[in-house]
């Protein structure tokens, strides 16, 4: 569910809601940069290259911060082969 400040934000949102959307579906980019899912932190969060990546905890966010262009192509590697839906069993 998302929270809008005016419906001025929530009309640019609903022009192009990807923008906007956290990237790795919402889970931690410095677990995602090392081959791993971990969820967030909702004070945990950067905006970089126009993108919004959340972290799990104020060392993970540390961790991403020091190289995030590194961190960022490994995560983007990863996240592509992470699978998107639950197995099913």
């Amino acid at each position: 569910m998302y929270q809008f400040a005016s419906a001025d934000d929530l009309r640019r949102f609903m022009a192009d809601p990807k923008k906007y959307l956290p990237q790795y579906g919402g889970y931690c980019a410095y677990a995602m940069s090392i081959n791993r899912i971990a969820d967030i932190s909702p004070t945990e969060w950067t905006i970089f290259g126009g993108k919004l990546y959340l972290n799990n905890n104020f060392i993970s966010q540390a961790l991403w911060s020091v190289a995030k262009s590194d961190r960022i192509g490994a995560a983007d590697q990863n996240w592509a082969v992470f699978p998107k839906v639950a197995e099913s069993r």
